[in-house]
């Protein structure tokens, strides 16, 4: 039996329907009397409206067996920059040229941490919400969902660099006490890796990234959801190929507002639908594709939604 919940990733580009899907499937689930856990990742929240509950970057209870959170991305990113200069402060002591604090609100904007706190925050669900049955995440627009996933592999890359960059210095900080002797002024730095703050900072971190990229394989379902258009199709063979060179799963495939164009005019899109199913069948096998009808309100009713949840899950 496994020690952790299984986890749900629903992904594809913005106004698929990520967010109604995967609550669908969470009170389905609840309703089956899992403990569930749903999670909005996306910085543009939805699940609010949804359930109809103000949400806060921590579990709350919606129903029976069913909790909701929304991650409050800019307070993450504040979080992970103070933990960061904290540990740099601490590594880097004897460097007091170094003005970090002065440098925090240009690395708030910095290229890459808005995926890094995501990551962070996985990693904060990950290990502190275990007790829950499943896990479900409602994923950001493809470009930064996808930069997530790839972050713990990319980064795995860069510590191995670091790592061996690390020991050249040890190694000619060795040798540079073994030359100078009691005229090596800068005794109080290590020379080997056993005695290096800093290289085991780094050997935590690839510790902690390793953890983080087994989430994404181990128990994990992943779900692609699309719209009956060609802008969809395309945006869902990104990360059709993105997920093959990332080597994770995809586990099954939602057509939303199926028959919304079931008109004449449609053949040609029709035909590229089946050439892109074709595919997508050849890269995953067996992956499973269900529809959810187009409603002309607009909106599904909670049986609607537990029916689609249920029938998700079923499958899955």
């Amino acid at each position: 039996m496994s020690s952790h919940p299984k986890y749900l990733y629903f992904v594809g580009k913005g106004g698929v329907g990520k967010s109604t899907c995967s609550a669908s499937t969470a009170m389905a689930l609840a309703e089956k009397r899992n403990k569930t856990l749903i999670v909005s990742l996306d910085p543009a929240h939805n699940l609010s409206d949804i359930f109809e509950k103000p949400l806060e970057d921590k579990p709350k209870k919606i129903e029976e067996n069913l909790y909701a959170m929304e991650i409050n991305m800019e307070q993450r990113v504040e979080s992970s920059l103070r933990k960061n200069i904290e540990m740099m402060k601490n590594l880097y002591s004897y460097l007091n040229v170094i003005n970090l604090e002065g440098m925090f609100d240009t690395l708030r904007f910095s290229p890459g941490m808005e995926e890094y706190a995501v990551v962070l925050a996985l990693e904060d669900i990950f290990e502190n919400y275990k007790e829950m049955d499943v896990i479900i995440f409602d994923t950001p627009p493809t470009g930064l969902t996808l930069r997530f996933f790839a972050l713990p592999q990319i980064s795995l890359l860069w510590i191995e660099k670091l790592l061996a960059l690390r020991k050249k210095i040890l190694s000619r900080r060795d040798s540079l006490k073994h030359i100078l002797g009691e005229k090596y002024h800068d005794k109080e730095l290590p020379s080997t890796v056993k005695d290096d703050s800093v290289f085991k900072e780094l050997v935590s971190f690839q510790e902690r990234l390793k953890t983080l990229k087994n989430y994404f394989t181990e128990d994990a379902s992943m779900i692609l959801l699309l719209n009956p258009d060609k802008l969809s199709f395309a945006e869902g063979q990104r990360i059709v190929d993105a997920f093959k060179k990332f080597s994770l799963s995809l586990n099954m495939m939602i057509i939303n507002k199926s028959g919304l164009y079931n008109d004449n005019h449609s053949d040609k899109l029709s035909q590229f639908r089946e050439n892109y199913f074709e595919d997508v069948s050849k890269k995953f096998n067996g992956l499973k594709t269900i529809e959810l009808p187009f409603k002309s309100s607009g909106t599904l009713s909670r049986e609607d939604m537990m029916a689609f949840g249920e029938n998700i899950f079923k499958i899955l």
